[in-house]
């Protein structure tokens, strides 16, 4: 996705269900990740990794994503809703990655500040 200095971009529409990752081509440790769904049912999870959906009785597919799971792929298992709640407890193989910092480097420090003092202008 294109930057636009000084006036807003061009809203992107997301068509396919998918997981979409976002690169800064600035800064290149920087990762940001769009998960689109083609259902209403879903959540994201607090601190403590659990979070709650609300759906009606049927049958479901539970599907759970995170960036660091093994193989990439998505976990999924089969659920089936009735009147009562049910809980699902999930444990996923993550793959270990280095945590992503800045550079420690003062040219790169000095960029960001004066980008910083230019967007504070705006």
């Amino acid at each position: 996705m294109p930057l636009y200095a000084g006036k807003p971009a061009a809203p992107v529409v997301f068509a396919t269900p998918g997981v979409v990752e976002l690169g800064c081509n600035i800064h290149d440790w920087m990762l940001a990740y769009v998960v689109v769904l083609d259902t209403p049912y879903h959540a994201i999870t607090d601190a403590r990794g659990q979070g709650r959906i609300d759906a009606p009785a049927g049958t479901y597919t539970l599907r759970v994503w995170h960036p660091s799971l093994k193989g990439g792929t998505v976990h999924e298992d089969r659920i089936v809703l009735a009147d009562a709640p049910v809980e699902r407890a999930v444990s996923l193989s993550l793959v270990a990655t280095p945590e992503a910092t800045a550079p420690a480097d003062d040219k790169l420090r000095a960029l960001q500040e004066k980008f910083r003092k230019l967007k504070d202008k705006r």
